[in-house]
This record gives structure tokens, sequence and C-alpha cells, in this order.
């Protein structure tokens, strides 16, 4: 699907790929040999969700690409359920320091804590939706967060916080 689209900007390198809109998991470059529809995306632990198909290339922050994704979450929480209005509002603002160069050592795993405590708790799915993608880019790409937590800035080159 990519290369019948043009292929990646600019003859750049594939870095990720989110297959369902934001609530689905992000798939490193090398795991999107995996068919579009329902089956073979649950096959591989991620979902069509809305079809809404993101692509990204190597100037691709992923920590910045994650803020932007959870900024949206917590916005659209209605705060009934605190697992959801806590959850998505901690990890904004955790992301948003590590964002800002001002992230602390344990922040990478207290969000993967925060992340295990949101899924299949509350009353509508939004915190579920938020889960997926929070575990996942965190998981596949632990190096940027740590990166950018360790030496306060990007690692993805014509970006700083």
């Amino acid at each position: 699907m990519i290369e019948d689209a043009g292929g990646v900007r600019g003859g750049r390198k594939l870095k990720a790929v989110v297959p369902g809109g934001l609530s689905a998991a992000v798939l490193k470059g090398d795991e999107i040999d995996v068919g579009l529809d329902f089956d073979q995306l649950k096959a591989v632990g991620n979902m069509a969700g809305s079809a809404g198909i993101m692509v990204m290339d190597e100037t691709t922050c992923m920590v910045e690409a994650l803020l932007v994704t959870m900024k949206f979450f917590a916005h659209e929480s209605c705060g009934q359920c605190s697992p959801c209005r806590e959850g998505t509002g901690w990890v904004d603002k955790i992301l948003q320091r590590i964002w800002e160069g001002r992230g602390r050592e344990k922040d990478i795993d207290n969000l993967l804590d925060i992340c295990s405590f949101m899924g299949g708790t509350t009353i509508c799915a939004l915190a579920d939706g938020a889960a997926m993608p929070l575990g996942s880019y965190l998981r596949k790409f632990r190096n940027e967060f740590e990166f950018h937590i360790r030496e306060k800035r990007c690692d993805v080159a014509g970006k700083n916080a």
C-alpha cells in the first residue's frame, strides 16, 4: 500500500506505521509485512481500528508522535473514570516533560505502569484506545525515549526539544 501511494516521501527510510488510527499499536518499519485486514492485524497484536493509516519516516521523533497522540486522548477523556482521567492526564504531563528535556530516569517505567492500569478498567474504550499506542511506542522505540531523557534533546536530525 505504501509503495502504491508513492512510497516514503523524499526516498527516506520507513521508520513506523500506525495501521488503524491513533488507537492502534505502532509497527516498526521491519514489521509491516502484514495485510491490512482485521484477522491479519489481530494475529500480530494490532487492529484495523478506524483504518486511518499513518506512515512515519526516519525524520519522525517517536517521543513527539506519542506526545501528540496522548494529548488527543487526554483531551477526549470525559473524566468519568479515574483510570482514563488520571491515566491520560499523567501520561500527557510525563511525555511533555520528556519532550521538553526534563525527563526523569523512571519516567518510561512509570508510563508503562500507568499503561497497565488503563486497559479494560473503564466504562468506554477510550482508555483502552490510549493504552495500546502508549505501550507499543514505549516498547518498540524505548531507545528514543531513553535518549530524550539522558541527553535532554531529540536524536532525530533537525529536531530538538
